[in-house]
Order: structure tokens, then sequence, then C-alpha cells
């Protein structure tokens, strides 16, 4: 008897559930602790019926990768459309790069955190497309950044290399909050984390923007 081939949702279904058990175990266990053995116990699945799905653990974290940098796209695409005011799409943006640190651990842990495979690491591998893919939705999150601190820094520091300058202490000082965040450690400086998250984002904003 011929097997009827699954509907298109519940084949979505079954690989969405893969993902989680996959983001899971890298976060909790790390990325070397992902092994299509280990997922299967994970996911109730024989090894064999997850090749069905995915090719193989790496295509697996890429896709994991994937989602969160469009993920976080979309949130800091709505972020900047909020306002036409520089400054003030700048900090709606910073505030959801932040909340989305927050709100997101796994996925930020192995998009921003873990020392997880990156493009060059698939380089002539079968899974070289499909890293392009990655990386294009990480540069996508970068672009959009540039643009908006492009249209908020004066015009005399709008070079490239000045952008991509900007770029990195504004990303650098925002990894470091949320990291420094989670694990508690401020709460040692100051017990009022949310005001002083503030006055920090005020700071921020007007040395990157040029109008300290």
């Amino acid at each position: 008897m011929t097997k009827t081939a699954r509907a298109p949702e519940e084949v979505a279904r079954v690989r969405d559930g893969i993902l989680v058990q996959a983001l899971h175990i890298i976060v909790s266990e790390g990325f070397p602790a992902l092994t299509m053995r280990r997922l299967a116990v994970a996911t109730e699945m024989t090894a064999t019926n997850l090749y069905n799905y995915f090719s193989n653990k790496d295509e697996i974290y890429l896709h994991l990768v994937i989602m969160g940098f469009e993920k976080l796209h979309s949130q800091l695409l709505d972020a900047y459309r909020s306002s036409d005011d520089p400054v003030a799409h700048g900090r709606a943006m910073i505030d959801a790069y932040f909340r989305f640190g927050l709100e997101n651990p796994q996925y930020y842990d192995i998009m921003f955190t873990f020392p997880t495979p990156k493009f060059d690491d698939y380089k002539g591998t079968p899974l070289e497309h499909t890293a392009a893919l990655e990386m294009e939705a990480a540069v996508k999150v970068v672009e959009l950044v540039m643009q908006a601190l492009r249209e908020g820094i004066p015009s005399a520091a709008k070079s490239r290399r000045a952008l991509q300058n900007r770029l990195i202490e504004l990303w650098s000082l925002l990894h470091g909050m949320i990291t420094l965040r989670r694990s508690r450690i401020l709460e040692y400086v100051d017990p009022d984390l949310d005001k002083r998250y503030r006055s920090v984002v005020d700071e921020l904003l007007a040395r990157v923007l040029g109008t300290a």
C-alpha cells in the first residue's frame, strides 16, 4: 500500500517541533551536544525519520538562526517605522533590541553569544546556500540599523567607516547590558535597573548621534 504523503501543515508542525527541541539542546548543553541521535530522543522520533525533515544538525541550526534574525528584524523595523524623528525611532530600536535579548534568550544566545558556526564554516559544503541565507538575514538587521544611524548622525560623521564604528559601539554596549542584566550582577550596582537603563540609553543616544 502506498504511504499517504503528509499534509504541508503537518510537515510544518513536525519541523517546528524539531526546531524547538534542537534550540533547547543547544542552549542547555551547547552546540556540540546537538546530534541527530540526541534530537531523536528529545522528539521521540527515530533518527531515520528526522532525516525526512532536515539533512543534518547544521541545517537545523542554520534554520534556527535565520528565524531569530527574521524575528529581530521585524521588531526593529516596527520600531524604525514608529516615528520620522531619528532620535525617537533610534530610541525605539534600542528598546526593541534590548527587549529581544531579554525576552528571547535562547535565540539571542545562538545568534550573538555562543561560539556557533558562521557562513565561512560552510563554504564549499552542501549547506553553503543555507548558510548564505543566514548571513543575509543577519546583514539585513545590520543594514537597517546603519540606515537609522545614517539618518541621525550629522553629515560630517556619515562615512561608512564612521557609521560602522558607531554601530559597533552601540552594539557592544547593548550586548553587554543584556548579558549583565540576565546574569543579575547589575543588581549589585543599582537595584532600579529600569531607571538606570533609561539613563544609559539617554547618554548613549546623545553620544552616538553626536548631540552630547
